[in-house]
């Protein structure tokens, strides 16, 4: 199995801006009252630019599978390609549900990791491909091929005549978003090429499966179940506005997967208004977003300052044990993801994600939603391998720098507990994943300069 790895590179400012925003704003629906629209825009375009990316790398593994005659080039091969289609399903799941319904891309990609892997898995024991089964590959590569082409010719059209994705539909009240014209007509057309794959929606399940991990609750340190007014009170208080601040409160849709508030508060001297989603069973910030904060006059803030402000800020919310994974800047705004850790494992399948203003000082967006919706552990975090025998599947010429152990999803959405390396070889920093149960290498991913920035 091989995790999920992204490459970063060739798109910085998108995914530095997005990243939180995507964790933000994801509903699973069309409809969103809780972001800004430009928000909105840049998470979904990010989502969907990645998606493309990935999709093509797809093509290109199963390509390449067709290549050699060895039955375990053609394993590394489908291993990759099931990797880069389940990639490309989880930024699928990200973009509006009547764009990906309507074209059934997530029902097509989830497909593909199924039957990659299941081609995989059936030839572990070196017996050879078949041509029945050389003949599937071929309509597996023929099939992403058609699919490629179809996203990349919408990305082009989008880009070309930069076409938003979605719009305001409605100006009165709260906002409405809603899916522009030409987007949906890109999405048709993509529709065509996508093949039929029967009438159940293999991607549902698959994401079913996908939260069935990691990660135990924090004890409830709130009230047992909270009112709406209290609500509005915790929002209040972890916006440090006082109760002139207008105030608003309505449900969580049923996209966002947990009962919760909404709380939308407006101040007079802001422009836009804030946010602050609010769980109900126990009255814990699931997420905040702010935006149109003044720059005080105190001097910027470095990166790393900020990483300090962002962890205190979480510390506040009551959660205590969580560790600095990585940092980026950009646009005077420093992104943080943090891991929770549980028995010594960091958990990375449920970051915490914090923004800070850089130039204010003040946290813009948080989002604690993974950890604090995620159902108990079901896999043992007792790794069965020491440090030492995992290191013995590896080259000497491998320096290690770094090593802890991490709990990490693969390609088919099933939680894996890992020993994470850092080192070098070849003068280049080098990153693997090793099974802590079995041994086996799950992951090798040289780091490009900006991941090797964002992650000191």
């Amino acid at each position: 199995m091989h995790m999920e790895r992204r490459r970063v590179g060739w798109m910085i400012p998108a995914l530095a801006l997005g990243l939180i925003g995507v964790s933000l704003y994801g509903f699973q629906e069309h409809r969103l009252q809780s972001a800004s629209l430009a928000n909105l825009e840049l998470s979904y375009q990010s989502a969907f630019h990645s998606m493309t990316y990935d999709i093509d790398e797809l093509q290109d593994a199963l390509g390449n599978a067709l290549i050699p005659k060895s039955s375990s080039a053609m394993i590394g091969q489908l291993h990759i390609a099931a990797k880069d289609a389940a990639t490309a399903e989880a930024y699928a799941s990200r973009l509006p549900v009547t764009l990906t319904q309507n074209s059934h891309l997530q029902r097509f990609l989830g497909s593909v990791t199924q039957q990659t892997e299941r081609l995989a898995n059936a030839h572990t024991n070196g017996t050879a491909f078949s041509q029945k089964d050389r003949m599937e590959i071929s309509m597996l590569y023929d099939q992403a091929t058609q699919v490629e082409r179809a996203t990349r010719k919408a990305q082009s059209e989008m880009m070309v005549h930069s076409s938003p994705m979605i719009h305001v539909t409605s100006a009165f009240a709260e906002p409405v978003f809603g899916v522009t014209k030409s987007v949906q007509d890109q999405f048709a057309n993509i529709a065509k090429a996508v093949p039929a794959i029967g009438t159940g929606d293999e991607s549902t399940a698959l994401h079913s499966k996908s939260n069935q991990h990691v990660h135990p609750h924090n004890k409830a340190i709130y009230d047992s179940s909270v009112s709406p007014s209290t609500a509005k009170a915790y929002a209040r208080f972890v916006l440090g506005v006082n109760r002139q601040a207008k105030t608003s409160v309505e449900n969580l849709g049923p996209g966002y997967g947990v009962n919760g508030y909404l709380v939308k508060v407006t101040q007079p001297s802001h422009s836009l208004p804030s946010y602050v989603a609010v769980k109900k069973s126990d009255g814990a910030i699931l997420w905040m977003a702010r935006e149109g904060e003044n720059s005080s006059s105190h001097e910027k803030l470095t990166l790393m300052e900020g990483a300090k402000v962002a962890q205190r800020f979480i510390q506040n919310q009551h959660i205590n044990n969580c560790v600095f994974i990585s940092s980026v800047a950009y646009d005077e705004v420093g992104t943080y993801t943090f891991a929770p850790i549980h028995d010594g494992v960091r958990m990375l399948t449920e970051p915490v994600l914090a923004k800070v203003s850089l130039d204010s000082g003040i946290v813009t967006h948080y989002d604690a939603t993974k950890l604090l919706t995620a159902p108990p552990v079901h896999i043992a975090l007792q790794n069965l391998l020491t440090e030492k025998q995992v290191m013995s599947e590896l080259q000497p010429q491998y320096h290690i720098s770094s090593v802890y152990l991490a709990m990490v999803e693969s390609a088919s959405h099933q939680p894996l507990l890992v020993y994470d390396m850092m080192g070098y070889s070849n003068k280049n920093e080098v990153h693997v994943d090793i099974d802590a149960h079995t041994g086996q290498v799950i992951a090798i991913h040289k780091l490009t300069k900006y991941e090797i920035a964002s992650s000191h």
